[in-house]
């Protein structure tokens, strides 16, 4: 559970992002956005609360009784767009690295390619300058010094709106779910620091006005941008592999838009591909504007993270029986999905 979190959540942009942030703005806004990986703790909060406290066995489910219709459907369009955006993101990294995909591999590969980039010190045979690396980022007018700010707010938000991770944390038991949350925290932000320590190690080594990947394949040797490369794609294809299950499930189980089965889960992946696909047409390779929109989207939920899932503050319920969420969604757990130790209390009693 733990490595399917780590592998289906560092994304490859995300690892890219690390790595250029580093490059331009230093140590500080490299290990700003490693930290946001402590998502997967407000993300376990989040998935405790609704599975043991409040009983019921989806995010949809949960909504529907406190929000009704309008307030379901409105996340979902969120999800929505949170999914579609990372296939967008994934496959403009892809158009950016290289054009020959891989095949899979799991997070044995990851977590060692990482470390073979750090150990080889990105080619070139030089020792990592710790002292240069520490004084990166000197300029506390830097733009990149609002990440941290940014990575706070999000950080409560951000989990809610991504069903990657909020579906992993519906389907096993309590105590399993809380180590796998709490290990791939952890492991995270060591993953994302990693590849953010490479930008951070080349950037005054960089030319003026040289982009990271150009001063990457320029000071690298050719297998250690071959072993970058690849651990980037092999990431990309891994989650779009995720997100594409999401978004078969947002489609039928969630959104009710048709029914359950195999077929109808086919045609919401090809759709969410398609989408995709059209949106890296113009050319847009930014892969920061990519997930921008979802992402400050998720910001919105955050008085109903605050207030109603983890304070569980009462609001009216959902009346509207011609509303499809309000009969199917709100489900409950049935007990035998519960640890008889955890009834309906917190994730730290």
């Amino acid at each position: 559970m733990t490595l399917s979190l780590v592998t289906t959540w560092i994304f490859a942009r995300s690892l890219l992002n690390a790595a250029i942030l580093g490059y331009h703005y230093g140590i500080a806004e490299a290990l700003a956005y490693a930290v946001r990986y402590k998502s997967f703790l407000t993300g376990l909060a989040i998935v405790d609360a609704i599975r043991f406290r409040h009983r019921f066995g989806s995010i949809q489910g949960f909504l529907a009784t406190r929000f009704g219709g309008l307030g379901t459907g409105c996340y979902n369009a969120v999800v929505a767009v949170r999914l579609l955006s990372e296939v967008f993101a994934n496959l403009s990294l892809v158009e950016i690295v290289f054009s020959a995909v891989g095949k899979v591999a799991n997070m044995t590969a990851l977590l060692l390619v990482a470390l073979v980039a750090l150990l080889v010190q990105v080619g070139s045979g030089r020792g990592f300058a710790w002292a240069a690396i520490a004084g990166s980022s000197p300029d506390p007018t830097s733009p990149g010094r609002v990440l941290p700010v940014v990575g706070a707010l999000q950080v409560v938000t951000y989990p809610m709106h991504d069903p990657v991770m909020m579906d992993r944390g519906l389907i096993v038991d309590r105590a399993t779910t809380r180590r796998s949350f709490v290990h791939a925290a952890w492991l995270s932000v060591l993953v994302i620091a990693a590849f953010g320590l490479i930008g951070v190690q080349i950037g005054p080594a960089a030319a003026d006005g040289e982009a990271f990947m150009e001063a990457l394949a320029r000071l690298v040797d050719p297998m250690t941008i071959f072993l970058f490369n690849v651990i980037l794609v092999i990431s990309a294809v891994s989650t779009l592999d995720s997100t594409l299950s999401s978004a078969s499930k947002l489609a039928t189980a969630d959104m009710a838009l048709a029914a359950p089965r195999l077929a109808n889960g086919r045609v919401a992946m090809t759709g969410f591909m398609v989408g995709g696909l059209a949106l890296t047409y113009p050319g847009n390779e930014d892969l920061f504007g990519a997930v921008a929109v979802s992402g400050t989207a998720s910001m919105f939920l955050a008085p109903v993270v605050v207030f109603s899932v983890l304070r569980g503050i009462a609001v009216p319920q959902c009346r509207s029986a011609a509303v499809p969420q309000c009969r199917s969604a709100a489900v409950k757990l049935p007990d035998c999905l519960l640890d008889s130790d955890s009834g309906s209390g917190d994730l730290f009693p």
